[in-house]
């Protein structure tokens, strides 16, 4: 019988232990026992604090750990479990790596779902369904393409955005505006996502085709989101109905950032939705990704 797995979210200062298969978390306030095994994936959206081993049984356990900034110069980092043994599909990976052509699957799928979204919102794709990949198919070109199809898409996106929200452009690292800020957080949460379904494929987290390979990068997840986007900025779009930018933001520096309100309006919203995006019920599907998943599948098994 299968189990259903949630992600956790902690978000409070808490210390961090496994203690027989079970993951205690201590704060101020109580003593929380989770068993492992109910555990998808784990958010650390506050000060932990833990040791080494608890990260290691975490990662055999297949639970892949994102631990959010808490200081405004701080990065997003991931934890993820160790590859799998499909390394066929993998050597493959590697020697096509950067490939313009596995490249040009997502970049086409992420501007197929900005002219879904554009269309719902009702303003114009014309400029959008004019895009051909181009004759020599080359990665700058690819990029150059995508960068084009992006701007005139968030053009058209920050009309619909509330004037409150001060949102005219896409920014990042950091997010300087609270819209900005929530695009970033749930693209990062999707990114977790994909890490999981990158491992469950067989494939390597860390190597893309789309995304060039960086240090603490997880380029392929970064790649398999890319279709979603738009539908996370959709989603993003409702949530401003629900949050204040006063009340529920704070300013570090010049970044933006959701305050302990927002996060649990924010996560509480996340956790109701992900399962409804799992399950296929919501507009907001992953559907462009997995075909972009099973193509990328069927080339590197062939």
């Amino acid at each position: 019988m299968a189990i259903d797995r949630f992600p956790l979210v902690i978000d409070q200062r808490s210390e961090l232990e496994i203690n027989s298969g079970q993951l205690v978390i201590r704060n101020k306030k109580d003593i929380t026992h989770i068993p492992i095994q109910l555990i998808q994936i784990m958010i650390m959206a506050s000060p932990c604090h833990f040791s080494s081993s608890l990260l290691q049984k975490l990662a055999a356990s297949g639970i892949v750990v994102v631990i959010l900034p808490t200081r405004g110069s701080q990065e997003v980092a991931w934890v993820s479990p160790g590859l799998s043994t499909r390394w066929p599909i993998r050597q493959r990976q590697y020697l096509y790596r950067n490939h313009p052509h596995m490249a040009w699957l997502w970049v086409e799928k992420k501007i197929q779902a900005q002219q879904h979204v554009l269309k719902l919102l009702g303003e114009p794709v014309e400029k959008l369904e004019q895009i051909r990949p181009p004759e020599t198919l080359m990665l700058e070109k690819i990029l150059g393409i995508e960068g084009a199809a992006t701007r005139y898409y968030f053009d058209r996106l920050a009309k619909h955005v509330p004037p409150q929200w001060a949102f005219t452009q896409r920014n990042r690292r950091p997010p300087r505006d609270p819209f900005n800020a929530l695009l970033s957080l749930t693209y990062t949460l999707f990114t977790t996502e994909a890490i999981k379904v990158a491992h469950g494929f067989g494939f390597d987290p860390w190597v893309g085709f789309l995304h060039k390979p960086y240090p603490a990068r997880p380029a392929l997840a970064l790649d398999a989101i890319e279709p979603v986007r738009p539908l996370i900025d959709l989603w993003c779009l409702a949530l401003t109905q629900q949050l204040d930018t006063k009340a529920h933001f704070y300013q570090e520096d010049s970044k933006v950032l959701l305050n302990k309100a927002g996060r649990s309006i924010y996560f509480s919203n996340w956790a109701r939705d992900r399962q409804d995006w799992n399950n296929g019920k919501s507009t907001i599907q992953c559907l462009y990704a997995l075909r972009c998943w099973s193509n990328v599948n069927s080339v590197l098994s062939s």
